[in-house]
């Protein structure tokens, strides 16, 4: 590959590995919870400290993912809608599909872990 044409972009590239560690530190603290290796027990499920955390993490690998595509199909015409882009957009709406009739169905507990009873 030509290297001249394949540049990195530095700064999406930081952005990328901030987000990985991030991620990595937030499932440590995670898993020290899950365990009770920490002094003090949170709530990683309803703390907003928590639940801010996770969405951040999330939203910036989406930034990322999306700024990386769209650097990828710059000055290329007629790319976008591929019949593989089509496929992956249907199977994500159909994903999404399914979590919100689970969650319609099994109320605010979306749906049960495996050998657990809904009731």
């Amino acid at each position: 590959m030509n290297l001249s044409v394949a540049t990195r972009m530095e700064r999406l590239d930081a952005l990328r590995g901030l987000a990985v560690v991030w991620m990595a530190l937030f499932h440590l603290a995670f898993d020290l919870n899950h365990f009770g290796l920490l002094d003090t027990r949170y709530n990683f499920h309803r703390d907003p400290l928590w639940t801010t955390q996770r969405t951040c993490i999330v939203s910036l690998f989406l930034v990322c993912a999306g700024l990386g595509q769209a650097l990828a199909l710059q000055g290329q015409s007629g790319a976008r809608f591929t019949p593989g882009f089509l496929r992956w957009f249907f199977r994500g709406l159909a994903g999404s599909a399914f979590s919100f009739f689970t969650a319609a169905f099994f109320g605010s507990g979306w749906a049960p872990a495996a050998g657990t009873s809904s009731r």
